[in-house]
């Protein structure tokens, strides 16, 4: 799904443009300990932004910084699974859960859960829910027993389990819950398995959590959590700044500002939002390899080794044949103006480019409108920002795949096969491989110039102490085992 939206708030981090398709999440910078360990002890009140709900399920839930909230609240399937089993074929799982683990309310969760939470994404979460891609491989399931659920695919997938990193919620709870009504009574009064329990939401204000004694992996010893919403979610790094919030998901580059602050660098979790820039394949000047990779880098000299010259009007300008005209170099780019992050890049590579003597134009567009030219084909460029649920998923980009996405006219056989195959990997060897070729080509043939996926550097109070390793895309993947020392 392209994103024309920077999130569920506004920030800006510029990435230099680079061809190389990440997909690996580049090593993060040492975390840091403290001189002398401190032994932890319950209690405490930790303090974190939020920006303004529009639910509190997470299955209904539309905003990804939202979604790391309720994370507090709701572990995913992933945590609660004691195993995981594929066929050999790789088109079906069985997942069993653990034993004695329980719901808040001290009922027991069950495989009538997990297929409710898997119902409830597939026909009555919103388009844009954080987690319903996850479950959109799934053709069917059935319940074999009360800890046993088996899951059949469309075909076989062995990254499938990348996607399980979804929350379950309590069938018997939700159950009867009007799921098209986001802020229903019990979608606004969550109940859950997370390390915290919800305990009030004031309207606009704040959400207040306190510990759960039936935690699915212990009681952590933080008492209190009190998430102060914000109406702009880019002032979390003010809140921060100033002592308000005892933890930020920012960026590498903000360390040694953070550092001078007396914060600690605890970790980095890998981004879902790849920023690019896209060519319209249907031009036939993007046909040509070369042509895209000098937009990576443009000069005269790089335009003029492709037989460009500068005309008369000094327009950099190109003669296909003697007998013909020379042919200028016109280029439209056009870029969502409320994602501020890509809008910065779309701004440098249109001034690069007039100083190349390229005839280029750049409309910065509102999401209805980037979304419409983009539809259309009309565009030479477009730069923007797409969610992958795994770094893998590339099928916007699949040849004849509009309704995916692939708003590009990108037409290529072998990156068709080499999607193909690396879908349908049937262990992690062969994934491994396939990720191999595909990132090969990405690299060699730039369907798409990579800018990068939007990773996050977490930072911490000096009060916030313990187990401070965030894990996956989960900012508090430890957070049972956290705890406060306030001076």
């Amino acid at each position: 799904m392209l994103i024309f939206l920077a999130g569920c708030g506004r920030e800006i981090s510029p990435a230099p443009i680079s061809p190389d398709f990440a997909l690996q999440t580049p090593p993060p910078v040492e975390a840091e300990t403290p001189e002398f360990p401190i032994e932890p002890a319950f209690g405490g009140h930790l303090r974190i932004a939020m920006p303004m709900p529009q639910t509190l399920n997470p299955l209904l839930n539309s905003c990804p910084q939202t979604a790391q909230i309720l994370r507090l609240i709701f572990e995913p399937l992933s945590v609660l699974a004691e195993n995981i089993t594929f066929a050999p074929s790789g088109q079906s799982l069985a997942i069993t859960l653990k034993d004695d683990i329980f719901w808040e309310d001290d009922m027991p969760i069950t495989a009538a859960d997990i297929a409710f939470s898997i119902d409830t994404l597939r026909n009555h979460a919103p388009e844009t829910a954080v987690y319903r891609p996850n479950v959109a491989a799934i053709a069917s399931h059935n319940i074999v027993d009360p800890r046993t659920i088996h899951i059949n695919l469309d075909a076989p997938m062995w990254q499938f389990m990348y996607l399980l990193d979804f929350p379950i919620i309590p069938a018997g709870y939700y159950s009867g819950v009007p799921m098209t009504n986001l802020r229903a009574a019990r979608n606004m009064h969550p109940v859950g398995n997370g390390p915290f329990r919800f305990f009030s939401y004031v309207l606009a204000t704040r959400l207040e959590l306190i510990a759960n004694e039936n935690a699915a992996r212990g009681r952590p010893y933080i008492e209190r959590v009190t998430a102060t919403v914000l109406r702009d979610f880019s002032d979390a790094t003010h809140a921060f700044e100033r002592g308000m919030t005892d933890i930020l998901a920012g960026y590498a580059a903000d360390l040694g500002r953070f550092r001078a602050l007396g914060k600690n660098y605890v970790g980095t979790i890998p981004g879902q939002n790849l920023d690019f820039i896209g060519f319209n394949h249907a031009r036939p000047i993007f046909g040509e390899i070369a042509m895209r990779a000098v937009i990576n880098n443009p000069s005269i000299e790089a335009f003029a080794e492709l037989g460009f010259e500068v005309g008369e009007d000094g327009i950099l300008e190109r003669r296909i044949a003697p007998a013909l005209p020379p042919i200028p170099l016109n280029l439209t780019i056009i870029v969502n103006n409320e994602n501020l992050r890509t809008l910065t890049i779309a701004k440098n590579l249109y001034y690069e480019l007039l100083e190349t003597g390229a005839n280029t134009r750049l409309y910065e567009l509102i999401p209805a409108d980037f979304h419409a030219r983009l539809s259309s084909g009309d565009f030479d460029l477009a730069i923007g920002t797409i969610t992958l649920q795994n770094p893998l998923n590339l099928e916007f980009l699949r040849t004849g795949n509009q309704a995916a996405g692939n708003y590009f006219s990108h037409n290529s056989a072998e990156f068709n096969r080499l999607l193909d195959t690396t879908n349908l990997a049937p262990n992690e060897a062969a994934l491994n491989a396939a990720a191999a070729n595909l990132r090969a080509y990405m690299s060699e043939n730039l369907p798409i110039i990579s800018l990068g996926f939007d990773d996050r550097a977490i930072f911490a109070s000096p009060r916030l102490h313990g187990n401070l390793a965030p894990a996956g895309r989960n900012i508090f993947h430890n957070v049972a085992e956290w705890f406060i020392v306030d001076n």
